[in-house]
């Protein structure tokens, strides 16, 4: 046996997130990233009272849009970027911590013709402190940024040594403002993060640790983290499996219940965890190893997501009509080649719910 597990970010969990930060930050000029719903929040102002800017993005943001805050954030200089957010103020944070050499317009132009030719970044890269305020997206542990062209309908996937964060805090007492839809699509994003890192077929045996940890507390916390109003309790529970689920694909990558949710995301506009939670039990239903995913089997996962209100495929309108793009989609995404995964039987699966 061998392999290898790589993760360099350093992570703070159950603290404060503001003293944290401020701590980590230290002197640094910095820029704050956040989402539009905290923007305002007690603890980002607090953050902000030493003369930080405050940069709100909106959910899955748009590449036009982190082009114009790209100029507004290195219009003055910053040494470190802070994000407080969901996974698209991180990764966000992560596309504005690029330095504007050659001035600002010059180096975002510079960076989307890497995204366009698909290739690596540049190494060189700002400190990027990440707090979550969802328990889901993981990117706050890898090393790994989605950029949405919505003109286009096309995601990028961007992946670079320079994007790990330099620090996730994870205090959950953030992810406590998370609304039930927030809380159930950002619990269901971690919930595949997990899954696909357990079938995937990069796994390790430290990163099966972690994703069968991140998998059982996810089933179990993500029900009573959706009570209103939320306990403290399932939503610490529920950031701690996000946080293991992120540090198991941070070394596995994702897999084709991904690559199919961004068809249903671009296509249909669902959200983009729970695009996930439609594909996990027929991703599940394919995945060849039944042994090792036992506990989180095909119906399993199906009437845990059914008590959920997650959609079916044909409740969100989906018809073999669209089995085409589908499978070009899954076919076409590298994440898509990480599963070991019976495709035939998936493809099966499909459209029997169909």
């Amino acid at each position: 046996m061998s392999f290898i597990f790589h993760n360099p970010v350093r992570i703070e969990f159950g603290c404060e997130a503001g003293p944290a930060l401020e701590r980590l930050a230290g002197n640094r000029a910095a820029a704050i990233i956040t989402c539009r719903s905290l923007a305002d929040s007690a603890a980002v102002k607090k953050l902000a009272a030493g003369n930080r800017r405050v940069f709100a993005v909106s959910g899955g943001a748009d590449v036009f849009e982190l082009e114009k805050l790209y100029g507004a954030v290195h219009s003055q200089p910053v040494e470190v970027i802070i994000a407080i957010g969901g996974g698209s103020a991180i990764d966000a944070a992560k596309i504005l911590s690029a330095p504007p050499e050659g001035g600002a317009a010059a180096a975002f132009a510079r960076q989307r013709a890497l995204w366009l030719e698909g290739k690596p970044f540049s190494a060189r890269r700002l400190p990027v402190l990440a707090a979550p305020a969802t328990a889901g997206s993981g990117s706050d542990v890898t090393p790994w940024a989605v950029v949405w062209d919505k003109a286009a309908g096309r995601k990028y996937s961007l992946e670079s040594q320079s994007l790990w964060p330099q620090a996730s805090v994870c205090d959950p007492e953030l992810a406590l403002s998370m609304p039930r839809d927030a809380a159930l699509h950002s619990g269901l994003d971690a919930l595949a993060h997990a899954l696909e890192a357990l079938w995937s077929k990069n796994a390790n045996p430290v990163s099966d640790t972690l994703a069968f940890a991140a998998a059982k507390g996810a089933l179990e916390s993500l029900p009573a983290a959706l009570r209103e109003p939320p306990g403290i309790e399932p939503r610490t529970q529920m950031m701690l499996a996000a946080l293991r689920a992120g540090l198991a694909f941070s070394n596995t990558r994702t897999g084709m219940a991904h690559a199919l949710s961004y068809y249903l995301t671009l296509k249909r506009g669902v959200p983009h965890g729970l695009a996930c939670g439609v594909m996990l039990p027929l991703v599940a239903g394919a995945a060849e190893d039944k042994d090792k995913i036992a506990e989180f089997g095909a119906e399993k996962l199906s009437q845990f997501t059914a008590r959920l209100g997650v959609p079916s495929l044909r409740d969100l309108g989906v018809s073999r009509s669209d089995l085409a793009d589908m499978r070009r989609c899954g076919a076409e995404s590298g994440r898509g080649q990480n599963s070991a995964i019976n495709e035939t039987r998936l493809w099966e699966l499909v459209d029997e719910q169909l």
